[in-house]
């Protein structure tokens, strides 16, 4: 795929996630099915249109779609740290640290899915156990970003 159509995805599942923070289910809902027009085979878009589904009350729908993402990110540590993202803006915290788990048991070198983790556990009111996670992930990398999580924690 060419670099401006991954940047228009990347900008649209942005902007799927953004409609899913507002509640804006139907409009998110119609964002991620033209992600999966243009990728087919798309698990983040898949993962958010999943949530939307769950919120509009398509059950159904919405366990096919979650398996059939689940099935695609399956060994790719940056897809469950991008599903866990899709997750921690859907408000579904418990889901998001269970991609971020995952992303970090594939790639143990990984700072981000360690940093994801203590964010959610901050949104999550964890302070103590989000420090504990910033420190994992400062340990990684270095990186100037969970030092700035250690002092928000």
């Amino acid at each position: 795929m060419c670099g401006k159509m991954t940047d228009l995805i990347s900008r649209s599942i942005n902007a799927a996630s953004n409609l899913i923070s507002e509640g804006r289910f139907d409009e998110s809902e119609a964002v991620c099915r033209q992600i999966l027009v243009v990728n087919e085979s798309n698990p983040i878009a898949m993962r958010l249109l999943s949530c939307c589904l769950d919120r509009l009350g398509k059950f159904e729908e919405s366990k096919k779609t979650l398996a059939e993402a689940e099935r695609m990110a399956e060994g790719k540590a940056e897809v469950h740290n991008a599903m866990g993202i899709a997750c921690m803006h859907a408000r579904e915290t418990a889901s998001a640290m269970e991609h971020f788990g995952i992303s970090a048991e594939i790639d143990q070198e990984a700072e981000d899915p360690r940093f994801n983790t203590a964010s959610c556990l901050m949104m999550l009111g964890k302070p103590k156990e989000a420090l504990a996670a910033f420190r994992e992930a400062y340990s990684r990398s270095g990186s100037h970003k969970s030092i700035i999580g250690m002092a928000c924690a």
